[in-house]
């Protein structure tokens, strides 16, 4: 007898739009900044017909150059964001579409 072994979806970035840059900071939208963090405005695209909702990345004031995170720290909070709603929304990561970003105006998939 065999049990059937189902693997848990990959969390790991998918798709990082050529526009960001490999290494460096990004001049991302923000809906707030504190002497300690910036929050970055996503929206997250779920495939399933659900409607987008939108949420805060909240990333610390020491991986930011002025307002604008680095790249690195920015892709973390994205997956971190899908993590969380794979876990407690019970959302599967593999129904989180993409999570979007504006930068420099343009929207940009951090996920998905």
């Amino acid at each position: 007898m065999h049990k059937k072994v189902t693997q848990r979806p990959s969390l790991e970035p998918r798709l990082v739009v050529s526009r960001l840059p490999a290494d460096g900071y990004v001049p991302v939208q923000l809906s707030l900044t504190t002497p300690s963090v910036v929050i970055v405005d996503v929206v997250v695209e779920f495939p399933d017909g659900q409607q987008a909702a939108e949420f805060g990345l909240v990333i610390p004031r020491g991986q930011c150059q002025g307002n604008n995170p680095h790249v690195k720290a920015l892709l973390e909070a994205a997956l971190e964001l899908v993590r969380r709603l794979a876990t407690t929304l019970g959302h599967g990561a593999q129904r989180a579409g993409r999570v979007l970003a504006r930068v420099a105006g343009q929207p940009v998939a951090l996920w998905g």
